[in-house]
């Protein structure tokens, strides 16, 4: 009988704890600079297209993190993503996206530990996406003009 979590588990769990670590400092920080240098920007729609895009921005570079994340998983594990004959680094970036965002296509299969890092991704990109949004709400709230 297999122990709850083997070595390649718990490696893959710590590259996990390291991905999501990073993805909320980078969100964190996007939001803070974003507040401040939406601040300088006078006129509404001008500051709502950078707020939004630089949210956008954040939520990409989160998608990679976790896409060099499962990079990195399988190449210190037995995890694999079944669906494809071979992988390249965009093919972890398009699964990344699909898990974060929740939408899971089910076209790539996780195995292994790559199965925490999936189910841990797509809590991590809910919880960042709403933090956007309400983020978005707030600012919206604060500085539209009628």
């Amino acid at each position: 009988m297999d122990s709850f979590l083997n070595q390649e588990d718990l490696v893959v769990s710590l590259i996990t704890l390291i991905v999501v670590s990073a993805c909320v400092l980078i969100h964190l920080e996007v939001l803070t600079q974003t507040r401040k240098n939406t601040l300088r920007i006078k006129k509404t729609r001008p500051r709502m297209i950078f707020l939004v895009s630089a949210i956008l921005a954040a939520h990409l570079i989160e998608i990679c993190v976790f896409g060099l994340g499962y990079a990195s998983a399988i190449s210190v594990s037995d995890s694999q993503l079944m669906g494809y004959e071979t992988y390249h680094l965009k093919d972890y970036f398009y699964y990344s996206a699909v898990v974060y965002s929740t939408l899971g296509f089910g076209d790539l299969v996780p195995t292994g530990g790559l199965r925490i890092m999936t189910g841990v991704e797509s809590m991590t990109g809910l919880v960042l996406i709403t933090w956007s949004a309400s983020f978005t709400f707030l600012e919206m709230q604060r500085h539209w003009e009628d």
